[in-house]
C-alpha cells in the first residue's frame, strides 16, 4: 500500500471509530459500568495504535480479553437487557480485530442495530435528533468505505436522500405493522431512576428534593386534579427504625380490577416513568382500569403479573367513592402493629392525650392538629441526628421537633397505633405543576411526599398529612420557595419567565412524543382502521399490507431512480444511443470511436436502397451541426433530437417489413 493510500486509510479509520463512539453514547448512560469501561479503553487504544500504526493485538491476548469478557457478561444472563449487553460487548471485541475495509463494512451494517437498539433503552425527547443524525452519520461512512475518494458534499447528499427516502416507508410501517402486546402496550425497556424506595426511613425522602426528574404525568377526562395525594406504597409494618411495606405477607388481599370497556372512559390517564418498583400511582379508589391489575385498599395497587416498572408504562384508571367494609382481625393487628419496649415517652404522651380527649378519635386528630401547629415543629430538609436506640420517634417529637415529611408521617402514625386507631403511613407524590398545553399534571421526583391514613370505623380509611398542621413561618425558606413557584406555574393567570416557558414547551413536546409512541398501541390502530373503513383488517391481513407495502415502496423507489436516471441523462446523448441499437439490427458493429457518418456509409453499404433517405439524413444533420456551432440554441437540439427520432423510426420500420441485411 502507497503512503497516499495508507494515509488515506487511516484517516478513514479514524472517521469510523468517531462513528462508532457517537452511535454507542446512549448506552452509557444504561449500560453497566464495566462495559462502558471495556468500550472506552478500546476505542482509546484503536485511536492510539491507528495514529502510530501499531500491529493488532496478538491472538493469545484477544483470546483472553475475549473469554473474560464472556464471563463478566454470563452474570448477566437473567437480566432483561443482556441481549442489548451481548452485542455491545460483541461489536466491542469486534472493533480490536477490525483492520480491513471489509470487516469495517461490516461494523457499519451492525451500528445500525447498535443505533436502534438505544430506543429499548433510551426514551428521551433527545433521542429523536440523536436518532437522525447517528442514521446520517453511518450512512456517510458505509458511502466513503466504498468510494474512499468521494468529496464530503456528494457524501452528505447521498445519504440525506437516502434518509429522506426511508422516511415515508417508516412512516407508513409504523401505523400498518401489526401491533403486538405487550411491546407496543408497554413501552420499551430503559433503566430509569428508582425514585424512593418501598421502605421509609429518616430522610429517605428528603434527599429526592433536588431532584427535578420527572416521575409521572397525568391527564384526566374531565376537571384536573390539582394538589391531589398520589398514593403509590401503603407501608404498615414498623421495626422501630423503618417503615416496610408488608405486601409479601399480606398478599390474599389483593383482588382483580375490572378491565376498562372499549366504550368506558377513564378518570385520568398516567404514563409511568420507570422506577423499577412494582407499585402504581393512583388518587381515589380505583374502580376498573385498562389493563390487568390487583388493588387493595390496605397495601395499592400493582400489576397482576406483580412485574416492576422497568418500562416507561401508560395505564388508565376509573375511580369511583370507596365503599365500607369493617377490618378484619388480622387487617386490625397489621395497622396496629407496634414493636415493643420502644418510644416509652411518646407512648405514655399519645395514651395520657387520648384520655383527656375521653378516647374521642376525631378529637384526638384535632387535638394532633392544633399541637402540632402550635408547638415549635419545624418542616426541614435538615433535620437535626434522632438518637438510632429504638428511641427516635422519642428523640423527634420531644428533643428536636425538626423533620421532613417522613418524620411527621412516622411519628403520628406511631402515635394512632400507640393508642388503638389503625393508621399506616403511605408515600407517593403530592401537587405537580399543570401544562396548559398538553392539559396534563406533571409530578416530578422532588414532589415526593410522605402522609397516613389511619380508620374510623363506619367511614373507612381517612387521609392525614401532618405537615400541613405546621405554622408557615416555621417552614424551611427552599420548600416554602419550592411551593410557591409551583403556585405561581399552576395560575394561569401568572404569566411565566422566558426560561420556564421554553422549558414549558420542552416538557410538552416531550408529552405529546411519549403519548404518541405509547398510545398507537393495538387498540388505537383497530380505532384508526374503523375510522378508514378497514376494520375487519386483522393481524394477518396488516401483516400482507406491511410486505405489500415494503415490495411497492421498492418497486416505485426503483422506477422513480430509472426515470431520474434517464431525465438527468443528456436527452440528445441518449437518443443517439438509441439510433445506435436500430443500426445494431442491420449487423452493423457500433464501438465508442465509431462516428454517426460511418454508421451511416456501412448502412448503404449494406442496404443500398436505403442511399436516399440517409443522404437526406447527413445532408440535414450537417446544417443542424454547423447551426449548433455557431449558436447552441436548445431549438437546434431539439430540431436534432427530432431528426435522429425520424431515423430511428424509419429504420425500425424497414426492419420490421422484413426488409434485412
Amino acid at each position: 500500500m502507497s503512503h497516499d493510500n495508507s494515509s488515506s486509510f487511516t484517516a478513514l479509520k479514524q472517521q469510523f471509530l468517531c462513528v462508532i463512539f457517537f452511535c454507542f453514547i446512549p448506552h452509557f448512560t444504561t449500560a453497566p459500568w464495566w462495559i462502558s469501561i471495556i468500550f472506552l479503553a478500546v476505542m482509546l487504544y484503536l485511536f492510539i495504535s491507528n495514529g502510530f500504526h501499531y500491529p493488532l493485538l496478538p491472538g493469545w491476548l484477544r483470546f483472553i480479553i475475549t473469554i473474560g469478557c464472556w464471563c463478566l457478561l454470563y452474570s448477566r444472563i437473567h437480566f432483561n437487557d443482556f441481549f442489548v449487553d451481548f452485542f455491545l460487548i460483541a461489536i466491542t471485541l469486534k472493533c480490536l480485530e477490525a483492520h480491513t475495509i471489509r470487516e469495517f463494512k461490516v461494523l457499519a451494517l451492525c451500528n445500525f442495530y447498535l443505533i436502534f437498539s438505544a430506543l429499548f433503552v433510551v426514551q428521551e425527547l433527545w433521542m429523536i435528533i440523536y436518532l437522525f443524525i447517528a442514521i446520517f452519520a453511518n450512512l456517510s461512512i458505509m458511502l466513503k468505505l466504498h468510494a474512499p475518494k468521494a468529496s464530503l458534499k456528494q457524501i452528505g447528499g447521498r445519504s440525506g436522500q437516502q434518509l429522506l427516502i426511508a422516511i415515508p416507508l417508516s412512516i407508513i410501517l409504523f401505523y400498518i405493522f401489526p401491533r403486538l402486546d405487550p411491546l407496543w402496550h408497554v413501552g420499551l425497556l430503559t433503566a430509569g431512576r428508582t425514585g424512593f424506595n418501598d421502605i421509609m426511613s429518616p430522610q429517605s425522602i428528603a434527599k429526592l428534593f433536588n431532584d427535578d426528574s420527572i416521575a409521572m404525568q397525568i391527564t384526566f377526562k374531565d376537571k384536573p386534579i390539582f394538589n391531589g395525594y398520589w398514593k403509590g406504597v401503603i407501608l404498615s409494618y414498623y421495626t422501630g427504625e423503618k417503615w416496610i411495606s408488608s405486601l409479601h405477607n399480606y398478599a390474599g388481599s389483593f383482588f382483580s380490577l375490572r378491565e376498562l370497556n372499549e366504550n368506558e372512559k377513564a378518570d385520568y390517564e398516567v404514563i409511568l416513568e420507570p422506577n423499577q418498583k412494582q407499585w402504581l400511582f393512583y388518587e381515589g379508589y380505583p374502580l376498573a382500569g385498562s389493563s390487568n391489575f390487583l388493588f387493595s385498599p390496605n397495601h395499592g395497587l400493582i400489576r397482576q403479573n406483580k412485574e416492576i416498572i422497568s418500562r416507561l408504562f401508560f395505564y388508565a384508571l376509573k375511580i369511583k367513592s370507596p365503599p365500607y367494609h369493617d377490618l378484619n382481625s388480622a387487617e386490625y393487628a397489621e395497622a396496629t402493629q407496634l414493636p415493643h419496649n420502644i418510644n416509652p415517652r411518646l407512648s405514655s404522651w399519645a395514651k395520657k392525650q387520648f384520655a383527656n380527649q375521653n378516647n374521642n378519635a376525631t378529637a384526638f386528630i384535632a387535638f394532633l392538629h392544633n399541637y402540632i401547629h402550635q408547638q415549635p415543629y419545624w418542616y426541614t430538609l435538615e433535620p437535626p441526628i434522632v438518637n438510632s436506640d429504638k428511641n427516635e420517634m422519642d428523640s423527634f417529637w420531644f428533643d428536636t421537633q425538626k423533620g421532613y415529611c417522613e418524620y411527621y408521617a412516622s411519628a403520628v402514625t406511631y402515635i394512632l397505633r400507640a393508642v388503638g386507631i389503625p393508621a399506616h403511613v403511605v408515600i407517593g407524590y403530592y401537587g405537580g405543576q399543570w401544562n396548559s398545553i398538553t392539559r396534563a399534571i406533571t409530578l416530578e421526583q422532588n414532589d415526593a411526599h410522605a402522609w397516613l391514613e389511619y380508620w374510623v370505623a363506619g367511614i373507612g380509611w381517612q387521609q392525614l398529612d401532618p405537615t400541613s398542621f405546621i405554622a408557615l413561618d416555621r417552614i424551611d425558606q427552599r420548600i416554602r420557595n419550592r411551593q410557591y413557584l409551583l403556585y405561581q406555574k399552576n395560575d394561569l393567570s401568572f404569566e411565566l419567565s422566558w426560561a420556564n416557558e421554553i422549558k414549558l414547551y420542552v416538557d410538552s413536546a416531550r408529552f405529546f412524543a411519549e403519548r404518541w409512541f405509547l398510545f398507537y398501541n393495538k387498540d388505537t390502530q383497530q380505532n384508526l382502521l374503523q375510522r378508514l373503513g378497514l376494520g375487519g383488517w386483522k393481524i394477518e391481513k396488516l401483516f400482507q399490507a406491511s410486505v405489500v407495502s415494503i415490495i411497492l415502496f421498492f418497486i416505485i423507489l426503483t422506477i422513480s431512480y430509472n426515470w431520474w436516471q434517464k431525465r438527468a441523462l443528456d436527452k440528445l446523448l441518449l437518443e443517439y444511443h438509441l439510433l445506435q441499437k436500430e443500426f445494431n439490427k442491420f449487423n452493423i458493429i457500433v464501438r465508442s470511436s465509431t462516428t454517426l457518418k460511418l454508421l451511416c456509409d456501412s448502412l448503404v453499404v449494406k442496404a443500398p436502397h436505403l442511399a436516399p433517405m440517409i443522404s437526406s439524413f447527413l445532408d440535414r444533420y450537417e446544417q443542424l451541426r454547423l447551426k449548433q456551432a455557431q449558436n447552441d440554441t436548445k431549438e437546434n437540439i431539439n430540431e436534432t433530437i427530432a431528426l435522429f427520432k425520424k431515423l430511428r423510426y424509419a429504420l425500425h420500420v424497414v426492419y420490421h417489413r422484413g426488409d434485412r441485411i
